[in-house]
């Protein structure tokens, strides 16, 4: 009974997808324009509205009052998983050259309407507030619901700004043509099936 084990080899999906990698890239990217740039910069640049965005995101986790159990075992869950399989699939759609925590394009900007851009122009956005709605709900707290509004604002303002800066850089007819048939959060499904 002496024999040899027999080797497994395990792989690590996250790490041999690149993903790992694409956020380091994304980090790097944030620290050396942070280090390049002053305050007045970064705030002319919507550094603002990053601040509040995550101050409401963490705000989100502070444990604050209940809500329905039904609607919390059925909905939560699904904005959740929503929540995440939007935002990963628009940070892939993305790509790494053009994502950026700031509402500003980056330099190597394209203007991406395929993939997710594809069923709405703001999938990461669109994941924040289904993913705080889930939140919201599986933790039966209503103040967090309150929260969600806040964000919901703080994003319509960066929206706006990207939207804007998107539209100088790409052209305004071209960015209008792609707004006028591309909601703004509310993925449109039907496109799924063109």
């Amino acid at each position: 009974m002496g024999g040899t084990t027999p080797s497994v080899e395990c792989t690590d999906p996250v790490k041999d997808s690149g993903l790992l990698e694409a956020s380091d890239n994304v980090l790097d990217d944030v620290k050396a324009r942070l280090a390049a740039a002053d305050f007045d910069t970064i705030m002319a640049g919507g550094g603002g509205w990053v601040a509040a965005q995550f101050g409401i995101l963490f705000l989100m986790l502070v444990p604050i009052g209940p809500v329905a159990g039904l609607v919390r075992l059925a909905c939560g869950p699904l904005a959740l998983a929503y929540s995440v399989f939007i935002i990963a699939y628009g940070a892939q759609s993305l790509g790494v050259k053009n994502l950026t925590a700031l509402p500003q394009p980056t330099d190597e900007n394209e203007l991406v309407t395929s993939g997710a851009y594809r069923i709405c122009r703001h999938p990461l956005y669109s994941g924040l507030l289904a993913g705080s709605f889930g939140f919201a709900t599986v933790t039966e707290d209503a103040a967090r619901f309150g929260l969600i509004g806040l964000l919901w604002y703080v994003l319509e303002h960066k929206a706006s700004r990207e939207e804007r800066q998107l539209a100088e850089k790409h052209g305004q007819a071209a960015y209008d043509a792609y707004a006028q048939t591309t909601p703004r959060y509310v993925p449109d499904l039907t496109k799924l099936f063109d």
